[in-house]
């Protein structure tokens, strides 16, 4: 029940995991107590991410990363590939939706 590389790195975790003593292995408590509220979002947008279902739907995935992340974060939400329904009020999400 791994996160693929793929995942990692679109959800921006990749920046998280190099400072976890044990990278994606690390213990991060219950319900991630021990990590920050953007690492909480980075790690379950990655679970998502790595689910090979053809439709995904986010609710605000990014309300709690700073804008660098952001817009990493959308711009590899576009190029996924996969139909996202997505629910934001953010600038930079919203450009990354082909529709809105």
């Amino acid at each position: 029940d791994g996160v693929s590389a793929r995942a990692t790195a679109a959800s921006g975790l990749d920046d998280v995991l190099t400072h976890l003593p044990e990278g994606l292995a690390s213990q991060v408590g219950e319900q991630g107590r021990l990590l920050s509220g953007g690492q909480r979002q980075r790690l379950l947008l990655a679970r998502a991410l790595h689910q090979p279902q053809p439709v995904l739907v986010l609710h605000e995935p990014t309300t709690s990363v700073d804008s660098v992340t952001e817009d990493r974060i959308a711009r590899a939400l576009r190029a996924s590939g996969r139909t996202i329904v997505l629910i934001t009020t953010g600038p930079t999400l919203l450009s990354a939706c082909h529709r809105v």
